[in-house]
Order: structure tokens, then sequence, then C-alpha cells
């Protein structure tokens, strides 16, 4: 509470989605007072559902903005409609898990210009295995300083139309993400929803000469949706696309692009082709996930030794994106190399590993 008004506002967009929205902000009461630390801002695109009614029975202030197929366009009307300057926006699929109102004030200690991140965990199911995916994603910041573009993906950009000099302060919030949790048809769905309008998108910045960074991000995004709903040949060509511009290495999803090429090229059937990444192996042996999809592609090659070596090395990486990656997947993938090559003591010995590595 400043001056007897909230702290923050917390923002987020729906439409027709009731059940989710229910478990995000029953998590979000669970947390914060919202009659005294944050006021709670839901902007509706036109639910037919209950959700308007459930936002107002959590005691939200509900909007309505007409959808125009464009998520920045809502998510910036609901930072303008919020009373607090200083925002931190949520989506409907995402529920928080740890969270305390020092969090928000951590961020802004050192100054407004300073853009918070969380941790959130990303579930979806490969090969039919639940697995999870951790990203720092940043929603907390000053509105007078920072605002969205981007029709889908959107990005916080500043006054001069980037955010990536910006302090950004990783905090101890958590939140769980079901986004990916669908069916098959409706991942295609929601993936061609996605790729209609980032197509448009690129469009917008092919006509109005973008920097690198926004069209490789764009194309970036255009390749995480091709790939979602299993079209690898056309994801793998948007990586490649985008990965063509002179690219800051250090950036979060420049790394994921990198990864993720790797995979589209595996399950593309180009496994040859995918050799290719050890070129920038000095650029990002920082990175498990990298390790560890260079160890998947020298085993495709029958690269044992070398297959082997980045697993190992993924295992000594402290932090990875999908869980397991610098752990038990990636001794798991050694057992596997020793007992095809007919190491059965050794490879019974990394299946010990890879198990204590998963306990609960």
């Amino acid at each position: 509470m400043v001056n007897g008004n909230p702290a923050f506002s917390i923002c987020i967009i729906t439409k027709n989605e009731e059940k989710k929205l229910e478990n995000c902000l029953a998590a979000i009461e669970s947390f914060i007072d919202l009659q005294k630390d944050a006021e709670l801002v839901v902007v509706d695109t036109g639910s037919t559902d209950k959700s308007v009614e459930v936002a107002k029975r959590h005691g939200a202030k509900v909007f309505h903005f007409e959808w125009i197929g464009d998520f920045a366009a809502a998510k910036n009307f609901a930072c303008e409609k919020a009373s607090c300057d200083r925002i931190f926006l949520l989506d409907t699929d995402e529920y928080l898990e740890a969270f305390s109102n020092e969090d928000i004030e951590k961020v802004f200690s050192g100054g407004e210009g300073n853009i918070g991140l969380f941790l959130r965990k990303n579930h979806f199911v490969t090969d039919g295995q639940g697995r999870i995916a951790n990203e720092w994603v940043p929603r907390i910041f000053s509105r007078k300083l920072y605002h969205y573009e981007g029709r889908v993906h959107e990005q916080l950009v500043g006054a001069n139309g980037s955010s990536d000099d910006a302090p950004r302060i990783k905090t101890a919030i958590v939140a769980d993400h079901d986004g990916y949790m669908l069916s098959p048809d409706d991942i295609r769905k929601k993936a061609d929803r996605n790729i209609e309008l980032l197509i448009k998108e690129n469009e917008s910045l092919q006509k109005k000469q973008a920097s690198d960074n926004e069209r490789a991000y764009v194309l970036y995004q255009l390749g995480k949706g091709y790939y979602y709903k299993g079209d690898y040949k056309a994801a793998a060509d948007y990586f490649d696309e985008g990965l063509s511009y002179d690219l800051n290495e250090k950036l979060d999803y420049v790394a994921d692009m990198v990864v993720s090429y790797g995979y589209a090229l595996i399950n593309s059937g180009r496994e040859q082709e995918a050799l290719k990444l050890e070129g920038v192996f000095d650029t990002f042996s920082y990175d498990a996930d990298y390790l560890f999809v260079m160890g998947l592609i020298y085993m495709k090659n029958a690269r044992f030794d070398e297959a082997i070596s980045s697993f190992t090395k993924a295992t000594e990486r402290p932090e990875c994106r999908v869980e397991g990656t610098n752990g038990h997947l990636a001794l798991h993938n050694i057992g596997v190399i020793l007992e095809c090559t007919g190491r059965e003591d050794e490879a019974q010995e990394y299946y010990r590993r890879s198990r204590e590595k998963n306990k609960p």
C-alpha cells in the first residue's frame, strides 16, 4: 500500500477461458491481498462464457476490448486502465506458485526503468512424456516507460523502440503455465492462429525496415509455431532465416532458436545437416540445452564419443530450460550409447544415476 493506494496493478486479458481464469485468480488471491496490496484489472476481448462473471466475483475491475487480432493492443489497453503505473502482467493460463510483495519492490528499488522477470514453468508433452521448460519472462514494469508491440508473442519496448538495454531483475516469483497442454487438434489451431498473426507482423516489419532483432524474433516465433504443429521442415527454414541476422548471442531467444533449429533438423530427417551447429559450439557451450541437442545430433550421426562428451558437459551446467537436459535425460542417453556399444556395466551405472536424478 502506497499513500492508501495499491502498490501495483495486476493486468490480465482473457477470452472464453473461465476455468483457467478461475484458477489464475484463485492462485493470485492465495498470495496477494487484492483489497490492500494490489488492484486487479481484467480485460475481456469478447467472451461468451462466464469469464466476466468470474473476474467480477474475484473483485476485478473489468473492461471490454474489441478483439482486433493484436495481443499487444489488448495488453496496452489493460495497462492504460490500471490505476497504478507499476504493472504486473499475467496471462490467464499462468498460475502463481511463489510470490511476495517484496519481489515487486525489489524490481523498482534500483530505478523505475527496471524490468522484472519471473520464472515460468511451461508444461508440455513430447514423445508421450511430460516435460517442463523453464523460462524467464519480463512482466513487471512501469507503464510510463514501457509498452507492448507485436500482434502475437508481443514484446515490451521503451520510447526508443527497444528494451534490450533495460536492467532486468530476476525475482523469486514462480508461475506454472499450461498453455501448451492441449489436444493435438487444439495445438494446431493455436499454432495456425499465431502463424497467421506472425506472418502479418513479419510483413509489417519488412515494410518499416525493422531492426535485425525485431525481424529475427518474429522469424523465431514463426519457427516455433510450425514446430508445435509438427511441420519441422518449415520450422527449420524459419529458424535458419532468423539466425542469418546479426544477433546478440546472449539473448535467451537466440540460444533457444539455435536449440530449436537443431531439434527441427533432427525431426525432419536432416541429421547430417544438423552437424553444422558444431560451428557455434564455442558460442553456446555455456548452454545445457544446446549441449544436449548436440549430443542427440552426434548420436544420430553415430559419433558416440562426441555424443557422450556433449551430454557430460550438459550435466556440468547449473541451469537449463527443459528440465532434465542437464541431469537425468543426459545421463540416460549416455547409458543408451554405452549399452548399444557393448559397455553394459557402465550403462547400468548411468541408468542408476539417471533414476536418482529424476526422483521427485
